[in-house]
């Protein structure tokens, strides 16, 4: 029988199989791939930086996701998609916690303004109807665009009154005709 030709040549022997240099892996050092990486707990896993400036307008400019998807060059309804993975709900809901921060910030620098020009305005009005105003104010702690709220009970819906019943007090206003 004839053997055929190998490609390192009969009269050379068969090169060494290649040994392993990596050295065995055990349970105890930390995983090194970044699919490993991404699957523990501890992995942090990428948002893309339009996704991220699709968030940032969502939260910090009350647009609509359709908008803030077409303004940060996403596809159409990738936004939805992307919004449904935990690591990105998770930047949501924090950029959300930031918002809400920084917007009590601002209310609260805004109350001490608003007060500042109240006391203000209650010093130095020549205006008596000014200065009545911002005693109100003063005085309470409801915003001053709060007006009171008057609720009466009444029937809810509408009633009918038939003009045949004298007991319901309808009037009938139906024009006579003339003969």
């Amino acid at each position: 029988m004839i053997r055929p030709k190998q490609p390192w040549g009969h009269d050379m022997p068969k090169p060494p199989a290649r040994k392993n240099t990596q050295p065995a892996r055990n349970d105890t050092q930390p995983s090194t791939t970044p699919k490993e990486k991404n699957n523990t707990t501890g992995g942090a896993r990428r948002i893309s930086e339009r996704v991220k400036k699709a968030i940032h307008l969502v939260v910090h400019q009350g647009k609509t996701q359709m908008d803030a998807e077409k303004e940060a060059d996403l596809s159409s309804g990738y936004f939805t998609i992307v919004m449904k993975k935990p690591h990105v709900r998770q930047y949501f809901n924090e950029q959300k916690v930031i918002a809400d921060t920084d917007i009590a910030q601002l209310r609260a620098s805004g109350e001490k303004v608003a007060l500042i020009t109240a006391i203000d305005l209650l010093q130095n009005s020549k205006d008596e109807r000014i200065r009545v105003k911002m005693v109100e104010f003063l005085a309470s702690k409801a915003p001053p665009s709060a007006s009171p709220v008057t609720i009466v009970n009444a029937p809810g819906g509408y009633v009918y009154s038939d003009p045949r019943d004298p007991a319901s007090g309808a009037k009938d206003v139906t024009p006579e005709e003339d003969q």
